[in-house]
Parts: structure tokens; sequence; C-alpha cells
């Protein structure tokens, strides 16, 4: 179920405790703001970030890129990990998978950004106008060691010659006796946001099963339609799916839950 966004209330969660499942040191602005519209906050890493250096050669590749080249980002964490190896943007087209991505790069001054308006993940990307012809089109895909592939199998389906810049790898978390009490202890009134899979991967391996049972229990919040059909599978009984994986949606959609106005 899609929650509709409303204006933000000061006291929309007061009484509830949100699980945040953000990258190790990724969660302080989610945290702050959570906290600022009422809610306990309790932090449940779901992933660890380790940064890969990039090869001088693509380095160069980088900054010595020409207009004609489709750049496509596809999340907040590969913007940053590439910005933090260069300090520079290349020069071509600048794509993002979605809004969170785009907005990352334009906060690192990147200039104008491409992304989907709808649907938030590979398909909504694949789906804009500008990538349908893509006969003898470059493109360099800025991305995480691993993931589903999509992205390069279908874009070379349509033509494009498409490299790699593998700039991190996501890992499982360390997850200690700290956070596995605090899912043991969580209130009746607790609400999880997870906006990656292999976040919700890690966390069912990585707890034991008692506290994920505890988690399944929580009204989900998660940034997509393909983590709603990922969270059903799981086991989930209720599910919103925000309109993207920004704060300022996943909030919203956290609000709308504690009002009693949706998923509920």
């Amino acid at each position: 179920m899609h929650c509709q966004r409303g204006e933000s209330d000061a006291a929309a969660m007061a009484g509830w405790t949100v699980v945040l499942t953000r990258p190790v040191g990724k969660a302080a602005g989610w945290r702050r703001s959570f906290q600022a519209a009422g809610a306990e906050v309790r932090l449940l890493p779901g992933l660890a970030i380790r940064p890969v250096p990039v090869p001088a050669q693509l380095v160069a590749q980088w900054r010595a890129s020409v207009e004609d080249v489709i750049w496509i980002f596809t999340s907040p964490v590969a913007v940053e990990q590439v910005w933090a190896q260069n300090r520079a943007w290349p020069k071509g087209r600048l794509m993002a998978v979605g809004q969170a991505t785009a907005a990352r790069l334009q906060a690192l001054g990147s200039g104008p950004v491409t992304a989907p308006a709808g649907r938030q993940d590979s398909e909504g990307l694949l789906a804009l106008p500008d990538l349908q012809q893509l006969e003898g089109r470059r493109i360099r895909l800025v991305t995480g060691v691993g993931g589903r592939g999509l992205l390069q199998t279908e874009l070379r389906r349509r033509g494009a010659e498409v490299r790699e810049l593998e700039v991190y790898a996501r890992v499982a978390p360390r997850l200690d006796r700290r956070h596995f009490e605090g899912v043991r202890t969580l209130p009746h009134r607790s609400i999880l946001l997870i906006s990656s899979a292999e976040a919700m991967q890690h966390l069912q391996a990585g707890l034991p099963s008692p506290l994920w049972q505890r988690l399944l229990a929580c009204p989900l919040v998660v940034s997509s339609s393909r983590l709603e059909r990922l969270a059903e599978a799981a086991g989930f009984r209720i599910r919103c799916c925000a309109r993207s994986a920004l704060l300022p949606a996943m909030l919203a959609a956290s609000e709308q839950i504690a009002l009693r106005k949706g998923c509920l």
C-alpha cells in the first residue's frame, strides 16, 4: 500500500518507536528528524559500507570524459564514495536510479540530474524515454559491488556500451548484544524502516529467530514497490510503501501509520 504524503506534524510520532536500518554511520540526520517528530529512535544497521578504491585508469577516464557519455549513479552511497575519491563531476549527462540519489548528487554540486519521478528503482530508471534507444551510446555505471545486474543487462540489450565503476561494497553489519536488546525490548507501537533489500537479508540472517519474528510483527515502511514485494515474501504482514527513499517521504509514511491514516 502506498501512503499519502502529508504535512509533517511535530507531535505526529509521539509515543512511537522507530527502528532505523540505515548503514552504519548514515543514520544521524534521520535520527534527528524522527526525534523532532516525537519518536523514540533505535538504530539497527542493516548494512556496513566498505569503500573500494577506484583504479587510476578509471579515475583518468572520469576526468577526461566527454559530453556524449551517460553517467548513471545507483545510490547515494555511490555518489558519496566517488565524490570522496575525485572531488569533481564528469562531463556528460548525469542520471540517478532514484530521487534520493539525485538529491545527493545535486547537494554536492553536480548540476542537472535526470531521475524517475515514479518508481524508485532500476525498473523506474529503465522506463525513462531517454534510455529506450541506446545503440552505440556510452554509459558509465557508478555503483557498488554486486547487486542485481538488471541495469547492466538491459542497457547492453538496448545497444549501449556499459562500463562499471564499483566504488563501494555492501557488507553485513556487526550486530552485538546492544542491538539485540534494542529489538527484544521494542514496545508494541514500533515502526521499522527499510530501504535496501540487502539490509533486509542481513537482518534476517544476523538476528536470532525470535528477534527477527519481533521485527516481522512491526509495521514496515519501505521505499519501493519491489521492496514491498520482498517484504511480503519475508513475512511482514503490515507494509507501507513510501513515495521514495528520501527522508521526508519515509518520515511522512511513518507518520501516516502513527496517525492511523494508512497501512494499519
